[in-house]
């Protein structure tokens, strides 16, 4: 379907009455329902940890690391899920296209940033957790620290932003062909049309294939410490019952021999 559109586009360029069919419909309408449901999920979680700040209580590292997830998804459901189409530039011809190069490119921006910091901090929590919980050295005061803060909520920021700030130079945003604005070579499609070159981002293809890498690797990551976790979990369980068997084995044994 997206090679069909780009040929058509290729040759009606000025043609203002494009019929566009239900998919086309769907997938610019859909995600704003979505971003709907992720926008007032993100303000709850949000308005639940404003909560505690004005309370002035302890927030944990862990739920400031899930305070930044939950802005990255906020932003993710408002720039790239509700706006959607609305940010992709008209001559696009995406169903709902309103935007400009620039309302393009700041919607990529925000999106594959945000989508880094997300799936750099899911990681980092994982991290953590299987840190504070194996090693019982540390306490919640040594995650406080701003040498370990920075660590865990410096780095997903950094990675997010410099890949964001890279890709930007190297003019790697356009219309993906969905509902969005993201990494893509433009014109649409233009790898598999002989006569139409690649103007904009020929090697967007190839960058796509790296993010998803390190997505893939964040998610093999996440899997290795919650699986270290689980294990070592369990072996404290079971640790725990062996331990609380011979307490009881030794109190029956008292037990016997003060009542011969």
């Amino acid at each position: 379907m997206l090679l069909h559109r780009t040929l058509k586009q290729h040759n009606i360029m000025d043609h203002q009455g494009y019929d566009f069919d239900s998919h086309e419909k769907a997938f610019a309408v859909i995600p704003k329902i979505g971003g709907v449901l992720s926008i007032i999920g993100s303000l709850l979680i949000l308005r639940d940890v404003f909560l505690k700040f004005k309370e002035h209580k302890t927030i944990p590292l862990t739920t400031k690391i899930m305070t930044l997830i939950t802005v990255a998804n906020l932003a993710l459901g408002f720039w790239e899920n509700f706006l959607s189409t609305w940010m992709v530039p008209k001559d696009s011809k995406a169903f709902l296209a309103s935007g400009n190069v620039t309302t393009c490119n700041l919607q990529a921006f925000i999106s594959v940033s945000m989508y880094m910091v997300v799936e750099t901090a899911y990681t980092m929590l994982s991290a953590l957790y299987y840190i504070t919980v194996v090693r019982r050295d540390w306490t919640t005061q040594k995650t406080q620290s701003t040498t370990v803060r920075f660590s865990f909520l410096g780095l997903p920021i950094i990675i997010g932003l410099g890949t964001a700030v890279s890709l930007l130079v190297m003019q790697q945003f356009n219309f993906d062909g969905v509902y969005s604005c993201n990494i893509a070579s433009y014109p649409l499609n233009c790898h598999y049309i002989n006569d139409l070159p690649c103007t904009r981002a020929p090697n967007a293809a190839y960058i796509r294939a790296g993010l998803y890498i390190y997505v893939f690797a964040c998610f093999a990551i996440i899997i290795i410490f919650l699986s270290m976790l689980l294990y070592n979990v369990k072996k404290q369980d079971t640790e725990t019952e062996r331990y609380a068997c011979e307490y009881l084995k030794g109190v029956k044994g008292e037990g016997i021999r003060s009542n011969p």
